[in-house]
């Protein structure tokens, strides 16, 4: 089945967590990164948020994804790398 055919039968309803650490926040404005997610008509949750990859962080992502019954998770941050 195409995209097209599925979101013509399924509500898409996603979430944008954008994280600002300390690397991505040298290059993107994470702030207006989330705000700019969260005009967008089928993003229900749009944040941003400090140091994702801690388990509170994560754990606050796994209750979003809950609470909004959401399908589509979209996150931003810096490479795994550069820790």
């Amino acid at each position: 089945m195409s995209d097209s055919a599925i979101n013509s039968t399924v509500s898409v309803w996603e979430s944008s967590f954008v994280i600002s650490g300390l690397n991505i926040a040298k290059t993107v404005d994470c702030a207006i990164a989330a705000k700019t997610a969260s005009s967008f008509d089928d993003v229900m949750v749009a944040k941003d948020i400090r140091y994702a990859c801690s388990e509170p962080c994560q754990e606050s992502i796994r209750e979003d994804t809950a609470a909004h019954g959401l399908n589509r998770v979209v996150v931003a941050f810096c490479s795994p790398r550069l820790h």
